[in-house]
């Protein structure tokens, strides 16, 4: 850091192979940064930040509810329901999606005014709908 702050201020560093001396200055010496892996960085003089990239599962679960939400909501709205219009929710064909929601279900039913969650029942009238990279198919119907 000392070398890249001395070449970046215009200043010369010497260091010495074989008996003989080299001058290291930016003309030509080339100075990069680069990012740790799981980490962003963003800055300007001497100020500057660094974020952890790293998506924990807790963010990415949260991240499928969120997804899932306004799946539901949009499914509300193109189907022309009232806002205070009370639904049932399917779903169906994606386990581990279900599992999330199964966890997440008092925040989903609140959210999205679902009296009930129907998990796998045979019906012709869903959607398969892509939730951050998963295959789900959600269907609403007013209550």
């Amino acid at each position: 850091m000392d070398l890249a702050n001395t070449v970046k201020n215009g200043g010369v560093e010497y260091i010495e192979i074989d008996d003989t001396q080299i001058a290291l200055n930016a003309e030509n010496l080339l100075v990069t940064m680069q990012g740790k892996e799981g980490f962003a960085f963003s800055g300007e003089g001497e100020i500057g930040v660094v974020l952890d990239t790293h998506i924990s599962p807790e963010l990415k679960e949260e991240g499928y509810v969120r997804e899932i939400l306004s799946k539901v909501q949009n499914m509300r709205k193109d189907k022309g329901f009232e806002v205070l219009d009370n639904i049932n929710l399917y779903v169906t064909e994606n386990a581990m999606l279900e599992e999330i929601i199964k966890k997440n279900e008092a925040l989903i039913k609140h959210d999205t005014l679902a009296v009930e969650v129907i998990y796998n029942e045979d019906r012709n009238t869903y959607t398969e709908t892509n939730i951050n990279g998963e295959s789900l198919k959600i269907d609403v119907e007013v209550e």
